[in-house]
């Protein structure tokens, strides 16, 4: 039956039918594609057996119109490579911003963090790339800590309070030896900052980040987004326009991104995901909401 089906399929059709299939499936999926799932999307009259498929989009990578990345698999199945259509930057840029979506991290901990899903990308290409996301501005480089010299790799700007608690934290230590008590470290802190508290009892401690006493961020969301949909449940809000709304421009795009990711969540939202992110430039895809699993949300619902 393969060589029926072989024979009446020219090599030229099956390569027009494999890059359009690669490129359907890593535009749904934002991943590579093994051979296996290659195979499974393809209309039967084009599903060659597997060795067959195989050697065609080799013949792709040879070309230059396919890349090929190493096999990988955390969980000891059978590896295979894996391919994607087109530049492999793309893929590489998504890994980076899912890994720097989770965490602020050093480039040391971004770069292992990537290593096994870019095998086959060479190091050298990966450093370029992270250095032509950070002038393009599409991650940020954030300064060391006080007393520090390594540099950390984010989504958002730097955070302040994680500058100044690290700062106190090390001068409380420092002090501490000394027999100066947090109190008073405090008490200086709040002076130097103009508190108009007037007498140390009044002066709380400096303490770790805790939970602001503050509306949290997803409730401030949800009902602007209630506001926005006029009445009509279930209208389908751009996630622009709520991004836009003034109380949320002071918080970074992670912190919004997430909070919005946790309604959806709670299912207090549903997030419609972008079917096409590929075909977006970079500057418009950042106008999405990124969830760290190389997805793309580009408008939300309030669900009763």
């Amino acid at each position: 039956m393969a060589e029926l089906i072989a024979s009446e399929v020219s090599i030229e059709e099956e390569r027009g039918v494999l890059l359009r299939a690669l490129r359907q499936h890593q535009e749904l999926e934002n991943e590579p594609t093994r051979i296996t799932e290659l195979r499974k999307d393809l209309p039967e009259r084009f599903r060659l057996p597997e060795e067959q498929i195989e050697e065609i989009v080799t013949d792709l990578v040879q070309q230059g119109k396919v890349f090929r990345f190493e096999p990988y698999n955390s969980r000891g199945a059978k590896k295979r490579y894996r391919y994607w259509f087109g530049n492999p930057e793309e893929y590489a840029a998504l890994l980076i911003q899912e890994q720097l979506s989770k965490k602020v991290r050093t480039r040391s901990e971004l770069k292992a963090a990537i290593k096994n899903r870019l095998g086959g990308f060479s190091e050298s290409r990966r450093d370029q790339l992270i250095k032509k996301l950070i002038e393009e501005g599409t991650i940020r480089e954030l300064p060391p800590f006080l007393g520090g010299r390594t540099k950390r790799l984010s989504l958002g700007k730097p955070n302040p309070q994680e500058y100044l608690q690290h700062a106190v934290d090390k001068i409380q230590h420092l002090l501490t030896r000394y027999g100066i008590t947090e109190q008073e470290v405090s008490k200086v802190l709040f002076q130097m900052i103009g508190s108009s508290a007037s007498s140390p009892s009044q002066i709380p401690p400096v303490e770790k980040p805790q939970q602001s006493t503050r509306e949290p961020l997803s409730q401030k969301i949800l009902q602007r987004a209630a506001e926005l949909e006029s009445g009509v449940s279930g209208s389908v809000i751009s996630v622009r326009e709520l991004r836009q709304a003034s109380d949320f421009l002071t918080h970074s795009k992670q912190e919004f991104d997430q909070a919005l990711l946790k309604l959806a969540e709670e299912e207090k939202v549903y997030l419609h995901r972008h079917d096409r992110p590929m075909g977006l430039s970079e500057s418009d895809r950042e106008q999405l909401v990124f969830d760290g699993k190389n997805n793309y949300y580009s408008s939300v619902s309030v669900l009763d």
